[in-house]
């Protein structure tokens, strides 16, 4: 078959044409390849995603304490005892005892509550992991004294009340620094030989509590509500967690605020 001049002309200029189309789309750098997808920044890094704390959505919002607390504490010797610090101000105090048990999750909450706190400590519970503690103090919490064997104070001479309360605020302020200042007595058990064993070993004030939270719960001596000045009772065990989001809602039902335990009872001249 013998292809006419004209049409011959017609299909060799297409194929010219097809061939141009092909070498421009090969050597075009705003085509997309195999290698570099379209419309991706090669040189951005992928994002991210920011992991949230599992309590996050746990823990009530909580005004600021004031900043000039009002402090109705006066020193005295025999040291004074404490259920409720004396203040006008909405402020309650959450205080957590011993320290034997410390709970993974204990770390991450109190950080991301971010409140103050005053830990009332046994040096041998301490030194069982001295380090882990002290990233707890850090988290914004002070530490004061709870004896040296947790025994009821009352059964004790004023020999030994001294040596209990004396031993356990040297061995504290050697692990942590700073020597505690305020005393809670094992079980809230006391007599008249504690409050002058605690102010010759050189306490400010003897505290007791007005709530105790245990198992998530919390149990009122009064009422059934925080009130401002209370001091709440918890202790580091396996139930910390429920027992600290229980507290933390308990001051914010109250419309009060965590405040620290000693801005309210500042140091006397000894």
């Amino acid at each position: 078959m013998t292809i006419p001049p004209a049409t011959k002309r017609t299909t060799t200029a297409a194929l010219a044409a097809l061939v141009l189309f092909v070498l421009a789309a090969c050597t075009d750098p705003s085509s997309p390849t195999d290698s570099e997808p379209a419309n991706q920044d090669a040189s951005a890094p992928s994002p991210s995603p920011t992991p949230e704390s599992k309590f996050a959505e746990l823990i009530p919002d909580f005004p600021d304490p004031p900043d000039e607390p009002d402090v109705r504490h006066v020193p005295s010797d025999p040291a004074p005892i404490y259920y409720r610090v004396p203040t006008d101000d909405k402020v309650a105090f959450i205080t957590i005892d011993d320290g034997w048990t410390l709970p993974p999750d204990a770390l991450e909450l109190v950080r991301e509550a971010g409140v103050p706190a005053t830990y009332f400590l046994l040096p041998p519970a301490v030194d069982q992991d001295p380090d882990a503690f002290q990233e707890l103090v850090d988290a914004g919490a002070t530490v004061q004294t709870h004896t040296n064997s947790h025994r009821s104070m009352p059964d004790l001479s004023y020999k030994k009340q001294k040596r209990e309360i004396c031993t356990s605020a040297d061995r504290l302020g050697d692990t942590f620094g700073e020597r505690p200042r305020l005393f809670r007595p094992p079980f809230g058990e006391f007599d008249d030989d504690t409050l002058k064993a605690a102010s010759a070993c050189g306490m400010d004030a003897v505290l007791h509590w007005k709530e105790v939270v245990d198992g998530g719960e919390v149990a009122f001596q009064e009422g059934d509500t925080v009130q401002p000045g209370d001091m709440l009772l918890l202790h580091f065990r396996d139930d910390f967690v429920e027992d600290y989001l229980a507290a933390l809602n308990a001051i914010a039902d109250a419309g009060l605020t965590p405040a620290l335990l000693e801005d309210y009872i500042p140091p006397a001249p000894h």
